[in-house]
């Protein structure tokens, strides 16, 4: 639970963006896990992998950039894309 909750009971008003960051947040790791799991899927790899791990990363790195579109997250790891960390 976040720790900013508690004080939603004194100050409803403060709770509508802590909400909706947390609801970002599970909404981000929901479209994070089906990718993955199809990819997964795809090339024979668990989610706990090395190989996992890394398209975790880049799914991550795409989503801070700001690409949020699932067909194109796919696709953006399915080629290889990754952003450079240099």
């Amino acid at each position: 639970m976040h720790p900013n909750i508690g004080s939603c009971v004194e100050k409803p008003a403060q709770c509508d963006g802590i909400m909706t960051k947390i609801s970002m947040k599970s909404t981000i790791a929901e479209l994070i896990d089906r990718i993955l799991r199809i990819w997964c899927d795809e090339h024979g790899h668990k989610k706990g992998s090395i190989e996992a791990s890394r398209k975790v990363k880049s799914l991550t790195q795409w989503i801070e950039f700001g690409v949020t579109d699932e067909t194109e997250l796919s696709d953006l790891i399915r080629d290889d894309i990754v952003i450079s960390t240099r």
